[in-house]
């Protein structure tokens, strides 16, 4: 992809860590898609961002949509205030790119985990449930809830 600098506002710092995050692989493919399209197109919105990811091709939207949440949690992208779209003419938050590197993000547990700690959560209450005034155990219940700790079984 040839990048002509001059029609694009972005920060020197800004471009170099484009750079060394291409060139390092520090971004998974579609991280960097998402990533390259807010650098050189930003600033803008999910829904511009998407119109341009998804042109002409069969996939699906979707696959790109959780990548923004992802690369503002790692730093290399942030929001700047909110504005209308020029797809949904709704106010919504625009994006541009940051100088930061990507932060490493901490490991997702999988859904066999999330049941054991559900599981342990359940069998720890169970035990001292007896203990417990009826308050002290709905609000118990509730923190489990609340926690994200329960998973939906299908």
């Amino acid at each position: 992809m040839h990048i002509n600098y001059d029609e694009i506002m972005i920060k020197q710092t800004s471009i170099d860590s484009y750079h060394t995050i291409k060139q390092n692989g520090l971004l998974s493919s579609l991280r960097f898609r998402v990533y390259e399209c807010i650098a050189f197109n930003g600033p803008m919105t999910v829904s511009e961002a998407l119109l341009l990811l998804d042109s002409g091709e069969s996939r699906n939207t979707g696959s790109f949509t959780g990548r923004f949440s992802e690369l503002e949690r790692m730093g290399v992208i942030r929001t700047i205030g909110t504005r209308p779209c020029k797809v949904t003419d709704n106010n919504c938050e625009q994006y541009v790119v940051t100088n930061e590197l990507p932060k490493k993000l901490p490991k997702l547990k999988t859904r066999s985990e999330r049941v054991y700690e559900v599981i342990e959560a359940i069998e720890d209450l169970k035990t001292r449930a007896i203990q417990l005034e009826p308050i002290e155990l709905q609000i118990e219940l509730s923190n489990i809830i609340d926690c994200k700790v329960v998973v939906k079984i299908a």
